[in-house]
């Protein structure tokens, strides 16, 4: 979206209760909007409100893609989750109302070009255990038989971990989620949905995998927290497919030999490249790095959030005017510093200062994220696709 020619929002309620403030996301499929919820007695609250846009070039598969991140989302219930508010259509197109976090992405903090830069060990294990404990959630996720849905979210990375201005840490965008319990279920067989630099080795040599690749995924991103940028790196996305394959991540200490020993043996037991020998659950993972955190002392905790607000508050600038009441909640976005926003789905458009960096390849239709570029690598399981250098973090 150009910088000048912001859409302007619609007059009138969306849905019958949705204000539109502005347009935060645009892509083929879709759009999203910041909005304000209105209620009785002058109720408010500031919502994301991401539409399906319904033309000839969207399919059955996007749109059950779309129906399927609403599913996922609404049998989840936990603090370190984004929380679906509603879905509905409208007018012929379909919506996911969401919670709007007030903060960050991960991705952002850790840029040295907006400010940020490594995180401390403290912040990286309490971030981990956070995101590691929502994994265990998603993973676990059951029917009312006690039947596992196998939900694999396949999009563990720094931009889908959003961070509020109290330190919260929350696990967002399950657009790419493959559902393989839920009924219609539509997941391709061959087809790779995500970001290369966090693709498990199983994914990369076209084999089965699990909630294991999730592991995998917030291992790397932990360790990219860690060094503030990517742990390795290639010319083209068909020889970094190849290393994540056939190489193992390099351990901890080979890189930062001054991390604290029990947070280097976890995530390195996340990033194993044989999935049998990985850290098995997000609930071990969990474990592990909250052992990690108290070793570091009794007030890292406080330490590693008091770390994370000040980051978020030189990132996105001072807390925006609300008009919401007290207790609403808030899901990440309109800062109100001019700086650029960063919210539940990763899109990052706008008015936007300063210019957004290049997108992540990603490789699959992601039929929710809608500004997400669609990247068909060649993969070793065969096939072919573009070769085109892999940008720098």
């Amino acid at each position: 979206m150009s910088q000048h020619a912001e859409p302007v929002p619609p007059d009138g309620l969306f849905a019958g209760k949705y204000r539109l403030v502005r347009m935060i996301g645009k892509g083929a499929m879709g759009e999203v909007w910041l909005a304000e919820e209105e209620g009785p007695r002058n109720f408010r609250r500031r919502v994301a409100v991401k539409k399906l846009i319904a033309t000839s070039e969207i399919g059955d598969l996007a749109t059950s893609s779309f129906v399927a991140e609403a599913q996922v989302i609404a049998k989840l219930d936990h603090h370190n989750i984004v929380r679906l508010i509603e879905l509905g259509t409208f007018e012929g197109d379909l919506y996911l109302v969401l919670d709007y976090v007030d903060g960050a992405s991960l991705d952002r903090l850790i840029k040295r070009k907006l400010g940020g830069g490594p995180l401390s060990p403290a912040a990286v294990a309490y971030v981990g255990r956070e995101i590691a404990q929502a994994l265990e959630s998603v993973h676990s996720l059951c029917d009312e038989q006690g039947r596992n849905y196998g939900v694999v979210h396949r999009d563990v990375t720094p931009s889908n971990i959003l961070v509020s201005r109290d330190g919260r840490v929350r696990l967002s965008d399950f657009g790419v989620a493959r559902i393989s319990g839920f009924a219609g279920d539509k997941t391709e067989t061959g087809i790779f949905k995500g970001k290369l630099p966090y693709m498990p080795p199983e994914q990369a040599r076209g084999e089965p995998f699990d909630g294991r690749a999730d592991i995998y995924a917030l291992g790397t991103t932990l360790f990219e927290a860690l060094l503030g940028q990517r742990p390795r790196r290639a010319e083209t996305q068909t020889q970094l497919i190849m290393m994540i394959a056939t190489e193992r991540c390099p351990y901890v200490h080979q890189v930062l030999p001054g991390v604290p020993p029990a947070l280097a043996a976890a995530i390195d037991s996340a990033t194993e490249i044989d999935p049998a020998r990985r850290v098995a659950d997000g609930g071990k993972l969990a474990a592990d790095l909250d052992m990690a955190l108290r070793a570091m002392g009794p007030n890292a905790v406080k330490e590693a959030k008091e770390e994370l607000k000040a980051r978020v508050e030189t990132i996105v600038g001072p807390p925006p005017q609300s008009t919401t009441q007290s207790g609403s909640r808030h899901l990440v976005g309109d800062s109100g510093s001019g700086k650029r926003d960063s919210w539940s789905v990763s899109l990052h458009t706008g008015n936007l200062a300063p210019p957004p960096p290049p997108p992540e390849p990603t490789f699959g239709a992601a039929a929710s994220s809608v500004s997400s570029p669609v990247v068909t690598p060649t993969l070793l399981a065969g096939g072919t696709g573009a070769h085109g250098p892999f940008p720098p973090s």
